[in-house]
């Protein structure tokens, strides 16, 4: 119903004052128009609301896939977005059997399985799973049309390219966020316009105390215990999962995103912007802002950048298209470099690097 329509079948006279001949009072002409103008004024907030938000607000309607138990649904709630959870194989759903509609969700959020590309998969040889969600997730961003959206894996993840988006990419870690952990997060971010996040991070000293990992196979571990596995991820106490095995429940917190870095996240989603045409946006993604004439904000950020121009054959994943580059050794690229305080890797790994999935 258009709002020319709308307006008509409310402000309208009814039928003792529309009828040949009946008297409309000044009061009661007064009276219909005020009606008629608000109702054209309502009109126009709802087409404006059914359109998409212009820039971003908290009142948003969110799409949550490959949730796992709901850590960053959680975080990105906090900050006032309305977060619809999508199928899970934890909750007995699947992903190929979802479809999107255009229009409906302002963001997607998601963060699908890792272990193909991670750098503790050594040896192993990936299982083909991990591409073939991310052509899944690609598929439901194209048919949904979301505004924005928002990845998180693992740093040896392949880029992800859809039509008309923006992607930003960029490495975060709990510590950075007020947590305890070095476990080192990927996120890419796409935008229709080419906004950019930018997370509010802490400045690490070196004295500040961090813990090993929160990992999926903490279950393994007898140092630990499960609600100090559920702190490190930010949970004040352990969530309810009546019937799971300890193994289950350690692998399904440890595989969640903790919720430091997706508070830090949703606080990013929320005041996304266009990148700064004066030039003091890092060049390599990250987020920080640098002062002019410098280009990157730290020396990670400059190493990351040596990376990208030597990887010739990077891992593109493409919404609608072949996969190119060599998709099949994204995660042993990861595990093959040198560690993060630039020192060799030890034989069996170095546990002072920040660990992955």
């Amino acid at each position: 119903m258009t709002p020319r329509a709308v307006t008509r079948g409310v402000s309208g006279p009814g039928p003792a004052a529309g009828s040949r001949g009946a008297r409309v009072t000044p009061q009661r002409r007064s009276a219909v128009t005020h009606r008629s103008r608000n109702v054209r004024v309502n009109a126009r907030t709802v087409t404006a609301a059914v359109s998409g938000p212009a820039e971003m607000t908290a009142s948003q309607l969110v799409l949550s896939l490959f949730p796992g138990i709901g850590l960053l649904d959680r975080a990105f709630r906090e900050a006032g977005m309305i977060v619809v959870t999508g199928p899970d194989l934890i909750t007995g759903g699947r992903i190929e059997d979802f479809r999107g509609l255009p229009g409906r969700f302002d963001g997607i959020i998601a963060g699908p399985p890792c272990q193909d590309f991670s750098s503790a998969r050594r040896n192993v040889p990936p299982s083909g799973y991990g591409l073939h969600c991310l052509q899944e997730l690609l598929r439901v961003i194209v048919e949904c049309r979301p505004l924005w959206w928002l990845v998180e894996n693992v740093p040896g993840v392949p880029d992800l390219v859809v039509s008309g988006y923006g992607v930003q990419r960029l490495d975060v870690t709990d510590a950075e966020f007020g947590g305890r952990q070095l476990r080192r997060r990927h996120i890419q971010f796409g935008h229709r316009n080419g906004w950019v996040i930018r997370p509010a991070r802490l400045q690490l000293s070196h004295g500040r105390r961090v813990a090993l990992a929160a990992m999926a196979s903490d279950a393994s571990r007898v140092t630990r215990s499960f609600p100090e596995h559920c702190r490190l991820q930010g949970l004040d106490r352990p969530p309810s999962l009546a019937g799971w095995s300890r193994h289950a429940k350690f692998m399904a917190v440890g595989n969640g995103v903790p919720l430091a870095i997706g508070r830090a996240l949703a606080a990013g989603v929320l005041a996304a912007s266009p990148r700064d045409p004066a030039g003091t946006d890092c060049i390599c993604g990250c987020g920080r802002r640098v002062t002019p004439p410098a280009i990157q904000a730290t020396a990670a950020c400059r190493k990351r950048m040596e990376r990208r121009r030597r990887q010739d054959a990077r891992c593109v994943v493409t919404a609608g298209a072949a996969i190119s580059g060599d998709c099949a050794r994204a995660g042993d690229a990861i595990a093959s470099r040198r560690n993060w305080r630039g020192l060799p890797e030890r034989p069996g790994g170095d546990r002072r690097r920040p660990a992955e999935h």
